[in-house]
């Protein structure tokens, strides 16, 4: 059987994950916010916006094509966990063997 693509909506999931990249660039970026000055905050928070609603246009797509399922399939959800659990120790070895910063550290700008 022939699925039906939804092109339409898969371009727009694309983008939404464009946004959210994005939106990270700007939240875990090294950028100052200095009070005084409201157009640099605006500029460098903007993105970050885009982000946020990139999340619940991909949160919703997702929800819609998971609702269509008829079945809930135990071996493709066992495979995700166990990929997301490798990727997560194999990150969890890089930062320990870069020795890298564990807690971020935000300037006070006042």
């Amino acid at each position: 059987m022939k699925k039906d693509r939804k092109s339409n909506i898969e371009l727009l999931r694309i983008v939404s994950m464009f946004m959210i990249v994005f939106s990270h660039v700007t939240w875990e970026g090294r950028f100052s916010y200095p009070k005084s000055n409201i157009p640099h905050n605006t500029i460098i928070q903007f993105p970050w916006l885009f982000g946020q609603i990139g999340v619940i246009v991909f949160t919703l797509i997702s929800a819609y094509f998971l609702s269509k399922k008829k079945e809930v399939n135990v071996k493709s959800i066992s495979k995700l966990a166990k990929i997301t659990w490798f990727w997560s120790i194999l990150a969890l070895m890089v930062a320990i063997t870069m020795g890298g910063e564990w807690v971020i550290k935000f300037e006070d700008n006042h």
